[in-house]
C-alpha cells in the first residue's frame, strides 16, 4: 500500500479570457503555503495562502478581474475599496472621483492655509456670488439714502 501524502501539482495555473495566473505550491516550516502570483504591466505580484482553496478562490477572483482590465481591484484593500465606493456615493455621479479630488487639492493649495475650504465658498457666496438684481437708478439712489446716515457736510446743505 502507498501511504505517500498527495501534494498538489505546482505550479498550477488559472486562467480566464487571455489572462493567466499561477498557484505554485511549497512548505514552509513544515506547513503547506500557497503563493499565487500574478503580472500587472512589468511587475509581478504575489500572494500566500495557507490552504488551496483559499488560494484558488483569489487565483480566479484575480484572473477575472484582470481579463476585464480592473488592474486596480486585485490592489486595493477592502477599506480602500470602501472609501471609494464612499467618494463615489457623495458624488452621485456629478463629477469622476479623480478630478474632484484633483479640484480638491488645488483649492487647498490656493489658500495657501488662510482658511478652510468651507470658509472660502461661503465667501464666495456672501459676496461674489449673490445674485444681482436689475434696478432703476432712482431705486439705487433711493436705497443709498436710506442706508447713508443724515450727518455729515452733504446734510447741512
Amino acid at each position: 500500500m502507498n501511504t505517500k501524502s498527495k501534494t498538489p501539482k505546482s505550479p498550477r495555473s488559472v486562467k480566464a479570457g487571455s489572462v493567466t495566473v499561477k498557484i505554485y505550491y511549497s512548505h514552509s516550516y513544515k506547513y503547506p503555503t500557497f503563493t499565487v502570483t500574478w503580472r500587472i504591466g512589468l511587475h509581478r505580484h504575489r500572494k500566500t495562502f495557507p490552504n488551496e482553496e483559499r488560494a484558488i478562490s483569489f487565483a480566479q477572483e484575480t484572473a477575472e478581474n484582470l481579463s476585464k482590465g480592473h488592474v486596480v481591484a486585485t490592489t486595493i484593500t477592502i477599506a480602500e475599496a470602501a472609501i471609494l465606493r464612499e467618494a463615489e456615493r457623495l458624488l452621485a455621479g456629478s463629477v469622476p472621483v479623480h478630478i474632484a479630488v484633483s479640484e480638491y487639492v488645488t483649492a487647498l493649495l490656493r489658500l495657501n492655509g488662510h482658511g478652510s475650504l468651507p470658509e472660502a465658498v461661503d465667501h464666495f457666496v456672501r459676496f461674489v456670488a449673490r445674485r444681482e438684481t436689475v434696478r432703476t437708478v432712482a431705486e439705487v439712489v433711493e436705497d443709498s439714502s436710506r442706508r447713508k446716515p443724515t450727518t455729515g457736510s452733504a446734510a447741512s446743505m
